[in-house]
C-alpha cells in the first residue's frame, strides 16, 4: 500500500517496504527517517500511526536500542567508568539502598495498630462561659450584656442595636 506525503505542496509516495525498511535502518527514528526520505517528520509519526504493524514494528525497534544502551551502560560500568558506576547503582541498585534521597513506606506510616486505623483522641472544647466572654470582648471595647435585648436587632458597630 502506499501513502501520500506533501512536501512544499507536491503529493510524495512512500510504499510500505521503502518505509519498514529505512525505520529499520534507523532503529525507529522518525527525524532521521524524514530527512532520508525527504517527508516531514509529522507525516512519518501519522503513517506509523495509522498502522499497527508499523506501530509494533516502530516498538520493537525502540526495544532493541534500549536493550543496546542498557548493554552500553553495563560494559561501561564493568570497565570502572566512574560515571557508569555511579549511575547503574543509583537505578539498577536502589533496591540495595544506592540512592540520593530516602524512600519512605508510606503505608506503615498512616496506618496504626495492625494496618488498622489510626487511634487519637479528639481535644476537649473548652467551656466558654458568659463572663470569660465578656472579659474577652471588653479587651476590644465591647460591652456584652448577658441578658438578650427584648427588640433584637443586628448590633451595630458602635455596640447599639
Amino acid at each position: 500500500m502506499k501513502k501520500q506525503s506533501k512536501l512544499n505542496g507536491r503529493p510524495k509516495t512512500i510504499s510500505d517496504i521503502s518505509l519498514v525498511t529505512t525505520l529499520t535502518q534507523f532503529r525507529g527514528n522518525y527525524s532521521r527517517v524524514a530527512a532520508f526520505l525527504n517527508v516531514t517528520r509529522t507525516a512519518i509519526q501519522n503513517r506509523v500511526n495509522d498502522s499497527e504493524e508499523l506501530a509494533a514494528l516502530v516498538a520493537s525497534l525502540r526495544e532493541s536500542r534500549i536493550d543496546a544502551l542498557e548493554e552500553s551502560l553495563f560494559l561501561a560500568g564493568e570497565s570502572g567508568e566512574p560515571w557508569a558506576v555511579c549511575f547503574g547503582l543509583k537505578t539498577a541498585g536502589r533496591h540495595r539502598g544506592y540512592n540520593e534521597r530516602q524512600q519512605i513506606d508510606m503505608k506503615s506510616q498512616l496506618t496504626g495498630p495492625n494496618d488498622g486505623p489510626i487511634q487519637h483522641e479528639h481535644a476537649a472544647k473548652p467551656e466558654v462561659t458568659q463572663a470569660a466572654l465578656a472579659a474577652f470582648l471588653g479587651d476590644f471595647g465591647i460591652t456584652f450584656d448577658s441578658e438578650p435585648t427584648s427588640g433584637g436587632g443586628d448590633l451595630q458597630p458602635d455596640g447599639t442595636r
